[in-house]
């Protein structure tokens, strides 16, 4: 698949999206950080909704996970 077909199927970067994202893989939020070179702080606060998460990571970890 394309990454244009890969970014197509992406959903909202929600903060339950990225919980269901990360527990689908069985990933720990601080592997998400490392791959999105992000810290564990800021993952947690994407999780919880404490702050909006940046597209650019979102396409990123998507792509990383799904490509």
């Amino acid at each position: 698949m394309t990454v244009a077909g890969i970014l197509a199927r992406l959903p909202e970067p929600t903060p339950c999206a990225l919980t269901a994202l990360r527990t689908s893989h069985g990933l720990t939020q601080q592997h998400i950080a490392d791959l999105v070179h992000a810290g564990l702080r800021t993952v947690n606060r994407w999780e919880s909704g404490q702050q909006p998460i940046p597209a650019a990571e979102w396409e990123l970890l998507w792509l990383k996970l799904h490509g």
